[in-house]
């Protein structure tokens, strides 16, 4: 028979994890292919290292608010942010006499 202290404790120590699998799930990183051993460490490492910076901005953003929003939440307003900077760049591109043509070599041909 377990006391009630060890299985608190217990349920304290697998809350994290439980947290940590449930924000996974809703910033949609559940849904992978990896064949090799190599990469299940290289995308762990990437999910745990977005795990970071979205709590990191997560708990900037409580500060700020007094309230602390979901880490979807936090994903989807750091998303809308990007996208906005990044038509509010292409618009002063144009402004400035960039072609499409240049604009997509900017873009698309430093890339490959």
């Amino acid at each position: 028979m377990v006391d009630a202290a060890t299985l608190i404790a217990q349920i304290a120590e697998r809350w994290t994890i439980a947290v940590l699998i449930g924000d996974s799930k809703e910033l949609g990183l559940d849904a992978y292919q990896v064949l090799s051993a190599e990469g299940i460490v290289r995308w762990w490492t990437l999910v745990l290292v977005l795990y970071v910076f979205l709590e990191d901005q997560q708990a900037t953003q409580q500060r700020a608010s007094g309230v602390r929003p979901p880490i979807g939440a936090v994903r989807r307003q750091l998303q809308a942010a990007q996208q906005r900077h990044l038509v509010g760049w292409v618009y002063s591109q144009f402004q400035q006499g960039v072609s499409p043509q240049q604009l997509e070599q900017q873009l698309v041909g430093t890339v490959a």
